[in-house]
């Protein structure tokens, strides 16, 4: 994106440079001897025939209009107007007698790797218009004689090796559109005295190094278009005037340190496209105003510490223009609302890591365009509507480490996109049978995750099998699952499971680590850990079946009845920490294999029937 902007800024001012060269015709006459040489020390000292791609007619003074018919050569009678070699392998360094081009408008020698510092003696070009240096080797400071430029039009010093601050002269330069510093080692602050230049249009100073806050005289700057301030060490609040900048189309603050709230004049911006405030400690709610604006296709606010709810889209001119919404990794709460169903141009939301509650609204079927959708993290619960299944455009659906439940059709994957790349399901309550997934009717999937939910069932091909390098598709332990489920419902019904006291979601065909399972507690991964049904009118027999649970650590079935000899679990039962078979109807004496039970700390069967000696 920077890239085509920059691109589109560059051409902007290129045809400008191209409107000065139409002014003023190319002379056949022979430019003054002193502007002549100081080109040749520019020809020597930047590499000249060792390393410039072209350099015709370069150094030949033979020529009666030397050095007017020089290739990147331009002059208005027998002055020097522009010189243009970008992108011709200069190396070495800009000579300080450059300055001697006295009628120069335009100097253009960016794409390069010419090194050293930037000449001060620059400051005396007093009709220069347009200084492109911008991809080279430059290190140094931005020389203050800048400043003394009262024509400069644009200043291009992008991609250098540059330090130190922005010189409080530069900003006397009053005829300023486009400022270009992005890319250096730039430090100090952005100095209040940016509000002089009343007719900039871009400014970026970007993946400096820059420090302190956003002066509130930049709201001066009406005619400012790009600010790009993204990847640097600001702080303090954004300012709260900044709705007074209406020529504004993007604003680039990411990766700072900014804090405070968002202001609500942002809002107020008729012409604002795009906002990145990523990665800051911005505090506060979202204002209503920022889905209001009637330019915003791009709103991303991911990576602070927003609260409060996701503001309501009825009505906002931004139903017409918005493509991105990234609130990601904030502490944002409340359900989605569903009036985000009705942004059909949106190609992307991202709003996972929040505290998000509630169902997915089944209004968001309508986002026919959406690309990527990224809920993981939050606390979902529900169903996946089924008209999801008409987002042909999804490539991206992630709502792993939410609370989802219910079933899978077994052609859920079938009928996503056949543009889909990554689905991440894993980590929810989904059960029931794993969906069919055929390679051939997804031919993009790059990775597919269920695992960590609770399914069941025969293992799927696509579980299994071999795939492609570039695939990863993963199922988790769906045997262990079934198994659980299976050992289960053996003991549910030898214990005469229908007449218990309490016995919700038992009878079930999936499960148990859902809540509705009574007494049953399962560890993250959704394993039983804990059995607890005491004085639950539990009967019969105790089926053994019930240690296999290979995660189960705690069993309390006291004060039922349970009936027959007691029954204890094996010596490969090593997970069983604590064991109460205390006050059920249990007779007989006590089986010698209780002695050899070493992993079990608390063992309980009083208040039983039973009798004779106590095995060594």
């Amino acid at each position: 994106q920077e890239a085509a902007n920059m691109a589109r800024w560059l051409c902007s001012a290129l045809f400008l440079c191209l409107f000065v060269m139409i002014g003023y015709s190319i002379s056949p006459c022979k430019a003054i001897p002193q502007e002549a040489n100081a080109l040749y020390d520019l020809f020597l000292s930047t590499g000249g025939t060792s390393s410039w791609l072209r350099y015709d007619r370069w150094g030949d003074f033979s020529s009666g209009d030397a050095p007017c018919n020089w290739i990147g050569v331009t002059c208005s009678g027998v002055y020097v107007s522009q010189v243009n070699i970008h992108d011709n392998n200069l190396t070495g360094t800009i000579p300080p007698s450059i300055s001697s081009l006295s009628r120069l408008q335009a100097l253009l020698l960016y794409n390069g790797k010419i090194q050293g510092t930037i000449p001060s003696s620059l400051g005396n070009l007093v009709l220069l218009q347009y200084l492109y240096l911008n991809n080279n080797l430059l290190s140094g400071t931005i020389p203050s004689s800048l400043g003394d430029l009262r024509y400069l039009y644009a200043l291009s010093l992008f991609n250098n090796r540059l330090n130190g601050s922005i010189p409080d002269q530069l900003y006397n330069a009053t005829a300023l559109r486009g400022i270009s510093v992005y890319g250096n080692q730039l430090t100090g602050s952005i100095s209040p005295l940016i509000g002089r230049l009343s007719s900039l249009q871009i400014f970026y100073a970007n993946e400096n190094l820059f420090s302190g806050t956003i002066p509130s005289s930049i709201s001066q700057l009406t005619f400012l278009k790009q600010l790009w301030l993204h990847n640097n060490d600001l702080s303090g609040s954004l300012p709260n005037n900044m709705g007074t900048m209406t020529s504004m189309t993007q604003f680039f603050a990411d990766s700072n340190n900014l804090s405070g709230t968002l202001p609500s004049s942002l809002g107020s911006l008729p012409n604002l496209e795009e906002l990145n405030l990523f990665d800051n400690m911005i505090e506060g709610t979202i204002p209503p105003a920022l889905v209001r604006m009637p330019s915003i296709f791009s709103l991303i606010l991911s990576g602070n510490r927003l609260n409060g709810t996701i503001p309501d889209f009825t009505g906002a001119a931004a139903l017409i223009t918005l493509e991105t919404l990234l609130l990601n990794n904030n502490f944002l709460t409340g359900t989605i609302p569903s009036s985000l169903g009705s942004v059909t141009t949106l190609i992307e939301v991202q709003l996972a890591r929040n505290q998000l509650t509630g169902t997915l609204p089944s209004t968001l079927d309508n986002l026919i365009n959406l690309e990527s959708f990224i809920l993981s993290r939050n606390n979902l619960t529900g169903t996946i509507p089924s008209s999801y299944m008409r987002l042909s455009n999804i490539e991206e659906l992630y709502l792993s480490f939410n609370n989802f439940t219910g079933t899978l059709p077994p052609s859920f994957f079938q009928s996503l996109s056949p543009t889909l790349q990554f689905v991440y399901l894993n980590n929810n309550n989904f059960f029931g049978a794993v969906p069919d997934l055929s390679i051939s009717s997804l031919p993009l999937l790059e990775q597919a995750d269920i695992s960590g939910n609770m399914f069941c069932g025969p293992l799927p091909s696509w579980c299994s099998e071999p795939h492609s390098a570039n695939q990863s598709l993963s199922c988790g332990n769906l045997t262990g699952f079934c198994n659980e489920i299976s050992d289960l419902h053996s003991f549910y019904d030898n214990a005469g499971g229908s007449g218990w006291t309490r016995n919700e979601g038992w009878s079930m065909p999936y499960g148990p680590c859902l809540p509705i399972w009574e007494g049953v507690t399962c560890s993250p991964d959704s394993h039983v850990i804990a059995i607890d049904l005491q004085n639950n009118n539990i009967s019969g027999i105790l089926d053994t079946r019930v240690f296999n649970l290979s995660y189960l650590s705690h069993l309390d079935l006291s004060a039922n009845r349970l009936t027959g000899a007691v029954v204890l679990p094996s010596t490969s039962v090593t997970s069983l920490q604590t064991f109460s078979l205390r006050d059920n109807l249990y007779y007989g004496s006590l089986p010698s294999s209780i002695s050899a039970l070493s992993n079990i700390t608390f063992l309980d069967i009083s208040q039983n029937y039973i009798c004779g000696p106590l095995p060594d």
